[in-house]
C-alpha cells in the first residue's frame, strides 16, 4: 500500500474520531445537565453582608471566602446552593427556627452549641477590635467610661459571655451601647460621630478601614472560632456535618486548594476581579467540534508540535514561578524524605540559624533543634500517624536556633507514604512575637483587674475606718469641751492625743483613697465658677489657729479684685491648704506668705515661707509617692508623704502645674497654677 494511501486514511480515521468526540461531549453536557435539574439535593444558606468574608458586589453576586467554600462543597456534592439574604440577626432566627439549612460565619460558643449544631472543623479564627475615631484618646478598656460603643446586634462580639456588654460590665465601665443591623453601620457611625468608639471583627475592620475617618485600637478581646452552623437536631445535619467536615479538611490540607485560593483573594490580597460572561453550554462543544475539525484537516502536525513546545515553556515557567514563591516565602518550607532535608528555603534557614548547606547535609541531625520534651511530642504524633489515628497537623512548639535562642513556631506538616519511603512537608512560622504580644495583652488584662480590685479594696476599707474615726473625733470633741462633764489635765491631756491621732489618721486615709482614685481613672474634675479670693481668705482662717498657735505670722498678698473663674473649687483649696499647713510645719519662726495674681490667663499662687528649707539633693523626692525628706525632720514632723504627691496629680488634672525654689536654712516657696477657664480635655 502508498505511502499517500496510508496518510489518507489516517486522516480519515482522526476526522472520524473527532466527530465522534465533539457528539460524546455534546450529548453527555446535555445528560449531565438534564440529571442536575431533575435529581438535585437543594441546601438552602443563610447569607448577610459582612465583606470580605460574604456580600454582594456591583453586580449583584454574592461573592466572598465563604460562598467560594459553599459552592465548590456543592459542586462536588451535586448540590444546589440557595442563598436566603438577610442581616446577622434574621439568619440566627431562620437557623434556629429551621428554616434555612446552613449558617456561614458563626463564632462557636458554649451557649450557642446549645441552640445551633456546628461543623467539627474550624473554618477561621477571628475576635473583636474595637475601633475609634482618629482624634480620639480611647487607648485600653477604661477609657470607655462614658461613652457611645455602636456594635452589630446579634454578634457574638456583642452578647456573647466574652462580648463587649459583659466586657464592660465585669469592669464597671459605665458606657452606652447602641446596637445596629451590621458592621457597614457600625462605621457609618464611627464616621458620622454618632459613636465615640465602634465594635467589629478584626478581619472586616482591615477592609473597611481605609474607606472612613478612623483608626483602630489597642483593645482587642473575644477570640473565636468560626464554624458553619446548622439547626439544632436537624434530620440533615449528621449527613450535612460529614460531607462539610470532610471538603473542609481537605481543601485545608491542599495548599493549592479553593480554600487558600480564597484566602488570598479575598483576605490577604486586593485584586482586579475580572467579570467573565459564560456562553450558553452548548456553543463552546460546537465551537470545539468545529474548530477541532477544521485543525485536524489542515495543520494537525504544526499544531501538536506548537503545543508541546508552548506547554513546556508554561512548564518552565511554573517551576520558576513555583520556586521564587519558596524562596521568597513568608513561612520556612522544607521538604524531608527519610529524616533527611532534601529543601529549605532561606526563611526557613533564618528561623534555624543554620544555612542551607548544613542543614541539608546527610548526617545534619534535627534534634538539635529541639529538647527532650518537644522530641517525645513529635515522636508521639509520628506513632499514633502510624497506628492510623486522626492527628493534627498543626501545632505549636518550640526550636532551639544554633546560637541556642528560644523560638516559638507554628508548623502544618504533611506526611505521605511512597513506596516505603517517609516523606513530610512542613511549613513553620516564627510567632515568638505573636506569644509575647498575646502575654503583654494576658499581663495587661491582669494588671487592669488588679488596679480595679486594689481601687475597690481602698475605697471599701477606707469607708470601713473613716466611719468610726469620724465617731471617735466627734466623741472626743464633745469630751474635750466637757459637755459630759468636766475633765482633770491628764484626761484633757489623753483625749486630745486621741483627737489629734484620729484626724492624722483620717487625712492619711482620705489621702490613699484620692491617690487610689487618681491612679484608677477614677478621679474626676468638676467645672464651677468660684471666686479665688474668697477660696484663699477661707483656707487662710481655717489655718490660723496653727500658725498662731506657733508664733508664727500668716499674711496674704493678692494684687488685685479677681472675678470668678472656672475650675474645680474644692481641688484647688485642697492643694492651698496642703501647701499651707507644710509650711507652717517647717517653719519654727518668722511667718508665711501668701500671694496671688493672675497672669497669661492663668491663676498664679506663691506660699512663701522662712522656714528650714530644702536641700539640692532632696529635692527630687518631694513629689513621690510616700517619700519624705530622709532626715531629722522627719522624726520631728508627722506626715504621710502623700500631701505633695496628690497636689502635684490634682493640678495636672486641673491644667495647671507646681513647682518649688528652696534654699537650705532660709525658707521655700512653693508655686502653682490654674487656668482661670478649664478646657474640655481636663474634665
Amino acid at each position: 500500500m502508498k505511502r499517500s494511501t496510508i496518510r489518507s486514511l489516517r486522516s480519515m480515521a482522526l476526522i472520524f474520531i473527532a466527530l465522534l468526540l465533539a457528539l460524546q461531549g455534546t450529548i453527555m453536557w446535555a445528560s449531565q445537565e438534564a440529571t442536575a435539574d431533575e435529581s438535585s439535593m437543594v441546601i438552602f444558606v443563610g447569607s448577610y453582608e459582612n465583606k470580605p468574608k460574604i456580600y454582594t458586589d456591583d453586580e449583584g453576586e454574592l461573592v466572598g471566602f465563604f460562598p467560594d467554600l459553599v459552592n465548590y462543597i456543592g459542586e462536588q456534592e451535586g448540590w444546589e446552593i440557595r442563598y436566603v439574604p438577610g442581616n446577622w440577626s434574621q439568619c440566627l432566627d431562620r437557623l434556629e427556627n429551621q428554616e434555612i439549612d446552613v449558617m456561614v460565619d458563626v463564632g462557636y460558643s458554649e451557649s450557642r452549641a446549645k441552640i445551633y449544631d456546628f461543623s467539627n472543623e474550624v473554618v477561621l479564627i477571628n475576635w473583636a477590635t474595637i475601633y475609634t475615631t482618629k482624634d480620639s484618646d480611647i487607648t485600653s478598656l477604661p477609657d470607655l467610661q462614658g461613652k457611645t460603643v455602636a456594635t452589630m446586634k446579634g454578634s457574638i462580639h456583642t452578647d456573647g459571655e466574652n462580648g463587649i456588654i459583659n466586657l464592660t460590665r465585669n469592669f464597671d465601665i459605665n458606657c452606652t451601647i447602641i446596637e445596629v443591623e451590621n458592621y457597614t453601620a457600625v462605621m457609618e457611625m464611627l464616621d458620622s460621630g454618632e459613636a465615640d468608639a465602634g465594635v467589629v471583627n478584626r478581619i472586616f475592620g482591615l477592609i473597611a478601614e481605609p474607606d472612613y475617618d478612623i483608626r483602630g485600637t489597642p483593645i482587642v478581646f473575644n477570640p473565636r472560632e468560626l464554624r458553619f452552623g446548622f439547626p439544632k437536631n436537624a434530620s440533615l445535619n449528621p449527613y450535612l456535618i460529614e460531607r462539610f467536615d470532610y471538603h473542609l479538611e481537605q481543601m485545608k490540607n491542599d495548599p493549592d486548594s479553593v480554600y487558600y485560593h480564597s484566602l488570598e483573594t479575598h483576605l490577604f490580597a486586593t485584586r482586579e476581579e475580572t467579570t467573565v460572561e459564560k456562553s450558553p453550554g452548548w456553543v463552546f462543544p460546537a465551537i470545539v467540534g468545529s474548530l477541532g475539525l477544521i485543525i485536524l484537516f489542515v495543520v494537525m502536525s504544526v499544531i501538536l508540535e506548537w503545543k508541546v513546545k508552548q506547554r513546556t515553556t508554561e512548564l518552565e515557567k511554573s517551576e520558576k514561578r513555583n520556586s521564587s514563591i519558596l524562596e521568597n516565602a513568608s513561612d520556612g518550607i522544607y521538604f524531608r524524605r527519610n529524616g533527611r532535608y532534601e529543601f529549605v528555603n532561606p526563611r526557613f534557614c533564618e528561623i534555624t540559624g543554620y544555612s542551607k548547606d548544613e542543614l541539608l547535609t546527610p548526617d545534619f541531625n534535627i534534634n538539635v533543634l529541639f529538647d527532650e520534651q518537644t522530641r517525645a511530642f513529635i515522636q508521639e504524633r509520628i506513632r499514633e500517624r502510624e497506628k492510623g489515628a486522626k492527628v493534627s497537623t498543626r501545632f505549636q512548639i518550640f526550636i532551639k536556633n544554633k546560637s541556642g535562642k528560644r523560638v516559638d513556631i507554628e508548623v502544618s506538616i504533611e506526611f505521605r507514604d511512597q513506596e516505603n519511603e517517609l516523606i513530610s512537608m512542613g511549613f513553620i512560622q516564627d510567632i515568638t512575637d505573636r506569644k509575647r504580644t498575646d502575654e503583654i495583652i494576658r499581663a495587661r488584662k491582669a494588671a487592669e483587674r488588679s488596679d480595679r480590685l486594689k481601687s475597690a479594696f481602698l475605697a471599701a476599707m477606707s469607708h470601713e475606718l473613716r466611719t468610726p474615726l469620724n465617731s471617735i473625733i466627734g466623741f472626743t470633741g464633745i469630751l474635750l469641751n466637757e459637755m459630759s462633764g468636766p475633765l482633770n489635765e491628764e484626761q484633757n491631756k489623753q483625749l486630745g492625743m486621741v483627737q489629734t491621732s484620729s484626724k492624722h489618721l483620717l487625712n492619711l486615709i482620705n489621702d490613699v483613697l484620692d491617690l487610689s482614685k487618681i491612679e484608677a481613672g477614677d478621679f474626676k474634675i468638676s467645672k464651677e465658677s468660684f471666686n479665688v479670693k474668697t477660696s484663699i481668705e477661707k483656707v487662710v482662717q481655717t489655718v490660723t489657729p496653727l500658725a498662731a498657735k506657733k508664733g508664727l505670722a500668716l499674711e496674704v498678698a493678692i494684687d488685685q479684685e479677681f472675678e470668678d473663674i472656672i475650675n474645680d473649687q474644692r481641688r484647688f483649696e485642697q492643694v492651698l491648704m496642703n501647701l499651707i499647713t507644710n509650711a507652717i510645719k517647717f517653719t519654727a519662726e518668722g511667718k508665711v506668705l501668701v500671694i496671688c495674681f493672675i497672669a497669661n490667663e492663668e491663676v498664679n499662687v506663691r506660699v512663701v515661707d522662712t522656714g528650714i528649707g530644702i536641700k539640692e539633693q532632696d529635692m527630687d523626692k518631694l513629689f513621690k509617692q510616700f517619700k519624705q525628706i530622709d532626715s531629722g525632720i522627719t522624726r520631728k514632723h508627722e506626715g504621710t508623704g502623700l500631701g505633695l504627691s496628690i497636689s502635684k496629680k490634682l493640678l495636672e488634672m486641673m491644667g495647671g502645674n507646681i513647682k518649688v525654689e528652696s534654699e537650705w536654712g532660709k525658707g521655700s516657696v512653693f508655686s502653682f497654677t490654674v487656668p482661670v477657664k478649664l478646657g474640655d480635655e481636663n474634665e
